[in-house]
């Protein structure tokens, strides 16, 4: 999973982005499973998000799960039970904007949720303004998590 950063726009708009690729596995536990998976972009407090999109290859059911100023987040079924293939990759970019066009040293986060049993995945926005998931089986989950932070 990588998390990026663009440069700046004119206005106070950036955009940013993540996006997961899925690796060869002969295990649920790490390839694409008929189940919901999660992923989320968190911006710094000075942006609000005022476009979002997920883009997929194969992955179907996808919805908004959590929807703030400041952080996003989406569920979709990585492989359906009718298709022999699963996603390939998964991507969510958003567009911050933000009337401070000061250069700031921040953190932008990200993170992915990928389940291959029955796991309810519940988003929300932490204290530190980052979007966190509760699962309610660990058991049939992982989560991974990245962030980038530097001068935007």
């Amino acid at each position: 999973m990588r998390c990026t950063g663009c440069p700046p726009a004119r206005h106070g708009r950036r955009r940013f982005a993540t996006k997961w690729i899925k690796q060869s596995s002969v295990s649920d536990k790490y390839r694409p499973a008929a189940y919901e998976d999660s992923i989320s972009v968190s911006l710094p407090s000075r942006y609000t998000i005022y476009s979002k999109k997920l883009s997929t290859e194969y992955a179907v059911s996808n919805r908004c799960t959590l929807d703030t100023k400041t952080g996003v987040s989406y569920a979709f079924v990585e492989r359906p039970s009718s298709y022999t293939n699963g996603i390939k990759w998964a991507e969510l970019g958003v567009t911050g904007k933000t009337s401070n066009k000061n250069t700031v040293y921040e953190k932008i986060s990200s993170s992915y949720v990928h389940t291959y049993g029955k796991v309810t995945v519940t988003p929300s926005l932490n204290s530190s303004g980052t979007v966190s998931f509760s699962l309610s089986n660990t058991s049939y989950a992982w989560t991974i998590a990245s962030s980038v932070s530097a001068n935007f």
